[in-house]
């Protein structure tokens, strides 16, 4: 009974399953990654960047290795701007509003990360 109400046990708990469901993210975008092709709505880069996005929702620290490598790739291939500029503002910017508009439900007001 402990186990289950101390409030220790379950900090650790709730770090160790955002970190797996982290974790398990990173892998699918980074599957998806390896097969994104220069064109606007590709599925893979649209699982990628919605990949991306809900391990962004679930730890924002998440984001940190992605931004970079998007810039590489653009870098090396100026032709995945445009499908990356569409895949955020098609794809992200819903999720996170969504996200948003859910927590102002649940918590009866606005709360930004």
């Amino acid at each position: 009974m402990y186990s289950l109400t101390s409030e220790h046990v379950n900090d650790y708990v709730l770090r160790t399953s955002a970190n797996s469901v982290e974790g398990n993210l990173m892998f699918v975008a980074f599957y998806y990654f390896m097969n994104i092709k220069p064109k606007v709505f590709d599925r893979n880069l649209g699982m990628l960047t919605l990949a991306i996005t809900l391990s962004f929702i679930v730890r924002s620290s998440s984001i940190v290795g992605f931004a970079p490598l998007a810039l590489i790739v653009m870098y090396q291939n100026f032709d995945y701007f445009i499908p990356i500029l569409v895949a955020g503002l098609v794809i992200a910017i819903p999720v996170f509003a969504l996200n948003l508009l859910s927590d102002a439900y649940f918590y009866g007001y606005f709360t930004v990360p």
